[in-house]
């Protein structure tokens, strides 16, 4: 028990609870650091019985480790059974002998009145004692069609707390009409299971195991809870949330996308550690306490330059007054990843673990949601991200411009997003993650392939087969859809048949001019009819040479393509009953899926170091033909917005829009849009913007704006800016929608300041595929409590299952009504909130479910109650939080 990860016990013997007392007592002195939790569990048999074979139900009382031995015995010796001595009087458990514990049986009236003389008629027996009953077995399923047991089976229903059975029957236990009386509500129960061992042998094989194909499945119960009895009772009030049967471990991240804990160096200001869950972990405390200051050396520990950038705004530092050069700031914050790297090179045998967390700080929501060019530049990633089409169309909007003046806004947009691209891309490489802990991925994956391959159907042989299958049809996939882009290039200048054969030239698709130097023009007269016909002559050779190449390019294609679709059909039918082996195996499916998204990645990481190369290439391309087209504007705008209009575009909750306008001021005063306080080569304060310089040296300009240089005001962007000193154009902005709210555009937004705050995080949580741990700092500020409880939790509540969330907060709708996994209660030393050794900054850590009566006695603060009763004293409504969450999940007083 003591060696198997399986965290809590339930010691279990008929009408008796003195095996379990001597058990406990002797592991506690066996193993007194242990953290296992064990708890008595006393099995009785009902005097009732509801199943086919008409067997009596077997019925599990669960002890809180908090009930005396002495009163466990009371309990025992006040629980009347149905057997009788010889005088006619009901025996009580504790006069039970060996012979009596065949036939013997309790009533669910005489349970309940031993415990109110034991514990008093008014506490709630949870607090306690458990109630459960299996559900098949010897359990309460009752038999079709008797219409008395069914009903019978609902009495034994209401008076459990709890069940003991199999996946299967989870869902069936969180309806709220699982009762033959339909006018009557079920209150949804946890389905446990465990693993019943009965002896040593089986103790060793089943615990912490999954075992199927009997009668007697054992599947692993996982709760999310504190390791004590109260977080038992949790799962009796969050059933749903709180309790899985599963053999893998619920609500798993990659554990390089999870902070276990961060370490500090410097003692007298932190403490040395401070845990963190995989999920929500809510950090509150009173003014000043180091909660911010706390997410920003984190966020610093692991992006040092856009962690300063960000706090540019506002503090500068980890906290007012205090920069990131100064003493103060040294504390040698360290974060440590769950798959054990960390952020300092020093403890990482030099190597630093290349992770990434999206950094909120205070007040930044509501910065984004007020600057609609930034909105814009949110939104367009995301979409081109959802619908890789729609970028397909703005570059085609772009190779669709008519004129000189179109190219040039074409190059010049090219330009800026290409640059946009350059720093996406090495973002990029960032966000995929370290080559190093993507292999340690995969072979953690590997490991339980191999694991699990035993209990499959699949032989190591056939696994190394079906691996090698699908990344052979994975290979023909991506060759066929190669060669599908490559032949609807063509078709500008080929007519094909239905099969892709025999591709035709279609007449005049092609055209090849000849310009000499000097012009025929200005030849003599006498040489012009001559070079005029050979020149004629050279572009029918030529142009008939260009079109046998396409036509050659255009069959070899058709042709590879044809043959891979076969060969791709053939492997599927001649493999056929190794894929169908692949896809009945449900596990292995998810763990190869897994495997392979791993793999992808390191393919993704050869890919952008690949286009990082062909990017500056293209820019080095772009710049020389800006120069060479500087009078192109237009595009075809109105095409492009009925594209983006076609089909609905959504993320979330948020629905997309488009909108397309002119700006009279930018047309009439282009030197208007610049800040021109400072004199460069382009802009004075006394004459503005000098048009003919900045179009006889447009790559300069383009660098002067990008580097911030040459600095456009209010929301005018960095794209826009440039764009509309070489030309004139329509500006293309995008918004969204929340219930049927706007922002972005041209227009003011109609969101209140919740949504608002909601349409930000949404934006910014998507700008990332992977999912890093979001750091946010009080995302309530300027927030209403209804705004905060009906947009802001719900979102909380759904990230978190996706992604870790370390989360600074005042408000008790975010840290209690988002059900934190972990709280963080921050204090900073003073004469009557003292710390440990007088340390600056102190924290402790737990559920929301750790509660502790305050302790008027303890020399420091943290120490002095537990997490809830922190909670309620330091929260705006903490109090009435609880209770919201009291009545939400209808908790008994």
């Amino acid at each position: 028990m003591e060696e198997s990860d399986v965290q809590a016990f339930g010691l279990t013997d008929y009408f008796s609870a003195e095996t379990q007392i001597r058990f406990i007592e002797y592991f506690r002195k066996k193993y007194p650091q242990s953290p296992k939790l064990l708890l008595i569990n006393v099995e009785l048999r009902l005097a009732e019985s509801v199943n086919k074979k008409s067997e009596q139900i077997d019925y599990h009382l669960i002890f809180s480790n908090t009930v005396t031995p002495k009163e466990l015995r009371d309990f025992l010796h006040n629980l009347r059974t149905e057997t009788t001595d010889h005088n006619g009087r009901k025996k009580n458990c504790s006069e039970l002998s060996a012979t009596d514990f065949e036939s013997v049986t309790v009533t669910r009236g005489s349970i309940q009145e031993a415990f109110e003389r034991t514990f008093g008629p008014k506490p709630n027996h949870t607090d306690r004692v458990i109630y459960c009953s299996p559900i098949n077995g010897n359990g309460i399923r009752a038999q079709t069609g008797n219409m008395r047991k069914a009903q019978l089976s609902d009495e034994v229903d209401k008076f459990s707390d709890a069940f003991f059975g199999n996946s299967k029957s989870s869902e069936h236990f969180l309806r709220s009409d699982r009762y033959e009386d339909k006018n009557q509500i079920s209150a949804a129960k946890p389905v446990f299971s465990g693993s019943d061992a009965h002896n040593f042998e089986d103790l060793e094989r089943w615990t912490g195991r999954s075992i199927s194909g009997s009668d007697n499945d054992k599947i692993t119960t996982w709760i999310k809870a504190d390791l004590s009895f109260a977080g038992l009772q949790q799962a009796l009030i969050e059933p749903a949330e709180r309790v899985r049967l599963q053999d893998i471990k619920p609500d798993s991240k990659p554990s390089y996308q999870v902070i276990s804990h961060v370490t500090f160096h410097d003692q007298k200001s932190f403490p040395e550690r401070i845990d963190f869950n995989p999920n929500l972990n809510s950090i509150i405390g009173s003014r000043s306490s180091g909660k911010s200051s706390l997410l920003a050396y984190i966020s610093h520990a692991i992006d040092p330059e856009v962690t300063e950038q960000l706090l540019s705004e506002t503090t500068n530092g980890p906290a007012a007054g205090i920069s990131w050069n100064s003493p103060e700031a040294s504390v040698g914050c360290v974060v440590h990843w769950a798959n054990g790297e960390t952020s300092d090179k020093s403890e990482a045998n030099g190597t630093i673990h290349k992770g990434k967390v999206i950094y909120i700080p205070q007040s930044s929501l509501y910065r984004l949601s007020e600057n609609p060019q930034k909105i814009t530049d949110k939104i367009r990633p995301i979409l081109f991200r959802i619908d890789p089409e729609l970028k397909n169309a703005h570059d085609l909007l772009e190779s669709g411009l008519t004129d000189t003046n179109e190219k040039l806004k074409t190059q010049i947009e090219k330009w800026f997003y290409n640059q946009d691209e350059i720093i996406s891309n090495a973002d990029d490489i960032k966000d995929v993650g370290d080559q190093n802990a993507i292999n340690a991925e995969i072979q953690k994956i590997n490991d339980e392939i191999t694991s699990k391959l035993q209990e499959s159907t699949l032989s190591a042989v056939d696994q190394d087969r079906l691996d090698a299958l699908l990344e052979e049809l994975s290979s023909l996939d991506k060759q066929i859809a190669t060669d599908t882009d490559i032949l609807d290039t063509f078709k500008k200048y080929c007519l094909f048949t239905e099969d892709n054969d025999d591709p035709k030239i279609i007449d005049n698709a092609l055209s090849v001019t000849i310009e000499t130097n000097p012009p025929v023009a200005n030849l003599p007269l006498t040489l012009q009819e001559s070079v005029k016909n050979e020149i004629s002559s050279m572009m029918t050779i030529l142009r008939a040479k260009i079109e046998q190449l396409i036509l050659d390019q255009a069959h070899s294609t058709a042709t590879c393509r044809k043959n891979n679709i076969s060969k791709l059909k053939q492997l599927r039918n001649d493999n056929e009953s190794l894929l169908k082996k692949q896809e009945s195996n449900a596990l292995l499916g998810e763990l190869n899926a897994k495997k392979r998204a791993q793999v992808d990645k390191l393919e993704k990481l050869k890919k952008l170091d690949s286009a990082r190369k062909q990017l500056h290439t293209t820019q080095k391309n772009l710049e020389e033909d800006i120069r060479e087209s500087l009078e192109q504007r237009k595009k075809l705008l109105s095409d492009f917005e009925q594209n983006f209009n076609s089909k609905r575009r959504s993320l979330d909750a948020l629905e997309f829009g488009i909108e397309t306008d002119f700006s009279p001021e930018e047309v009439a005063r282009i030197s208007e849009l610049v800040n021109r306080r400072k004199k460069n080569d382009f802009s004075s304060p006394e004459d503005g913007i000098n048009i003919k310089k900045c179009q006889d040296e447009p790559i300069s300009l383009l660098n002067m704006i990008q580097k911030g240089k040459l600095v456009p005001k209010g929301t005018t962007g960095e794209t826009e800016l440039g764009q509309k000193i070489l030309s004139t154009a329509p500006s293309v902005r995008f918004t969204a929608a929340l219930d049927s709210d706007t922002i972005g555009g041209f227009s003011r937004s109609s969101m209140t300041p919740g949504k608002q705050a909601l349409f930000a995080l949404t934006l910014i949580m998507n700008e990332n595929q992977s999912p890093w741990p979001l750091l946010i700092d009080q995302p309530e500020d300027d927030l209403d409590s209804r705004s905060i409880y009906e947009a802001i939790v719900p979102y909380i509540q759904a990230r978190k299952r996706e992604r870790q969330i370390l989360m600074v907060t005042h408000n008790a709708n975010l840290a209690i009504g988002a059900d934190s996994e972990n709280v963080i209660v921050a204090n900073r030393h003073g004469i009557d909130r003292k710390n440990p050794n007088n340390r600056t900054f102190n924290y402790i850590t737990g559920p929301l479910e750790h509660s502790e009566s305050k302790n008027l006695s303890c020399n420091t603060i943290l120490e002095s109650a537990g997490i809830r009763e922190h909670a309620c004293e330091i929260l705006d409504g903490g109090k009435e939080a609880f209770e919201k969450r009291k009545h939400k999940y209808q908790i008994k007083n």
